[in-house]
């Protein structure tokens, strides 16, 4: 049975710290899954030969339809380019990071950007994936787009710092201060 990377070094990294260790894949990977071995879609194990379903199943579930409203050509992918509208209707393409959470996208930016701008004036966007410096490799979806109020800023940051260890990084991105969901269809 897999018991997860925590379980396997046991402090070898940190000189015999197995709490650091934990906290150093988490920081490296972004999942505490990989730490404890629970995955999300797995089989419960507290449900004993498939019985009734527990609330871990039940929540794999729902989050499995959720993460359907995400396009397939989107889904999992390391970058994304945002195409925002000028009022011309010209389209400005960004590359961004983005942060997968309930069928949603997240994206951080700050809120003097030009793309900002463009999304308050019109929320029509369009994604697609796309390489670093933002060559297009997929096929473009429309989305709307949804400037986040503060209090809703933690959930987004929280899914963006899963995906990229160097958004946990809290100097570096430190004049970031806006958020933006995207929603399919």
């Amino acid at each position: 049975m897999f018991r997860g990377i925590g379980h396997w070094f046991g402090g070898q990294w940190s000189g015999g710290s197995k709490a650091l260790d934990l906290f150093l894949v988490w920081l490296v990977t972004g999942h505490w899954s990989l730490v404890t071995g629970h995955w999300p879609l797995a089989p419960d194990p507290f449900s004993f030969g498939g019985g009734a379903p527990t609330v871990r199943t039940e929540f794999a579930r729902v989050q499995l339809r959720m993460a359907s409203l995400i396009p397939d050509s989107i889904r999992g992918q390391k970058y994304i380019s945002l195409t925002t509208f000028r009022k011309n209707g010209a389209g400005v393409a960004t590359p961004v990071w983005f942060g997968e959470e309930d069928g949603k996208l997240f994206v951080m930016t700050r809120s003097d950007m030009g793309k900002m701008k463009r999304m308050r004036n019109n929320p029509q966007v369009k994604v697609a994936a796309c390489t670093i410096r933002g060559r297009v490799t997929g096929p473009e979806v429309g989305a709307a787009a949804r400037v986040l109020p503060p209090e809703e800023h933690a959930r987004a940051r929280m899914a963006i710092n899963r995906k990229y260890w160097a958004a946990r990084l809290p100097l570096v991105w430190v004049r970031t201060d806006a958020y933006v969901e995207l929603r399919f269809g």
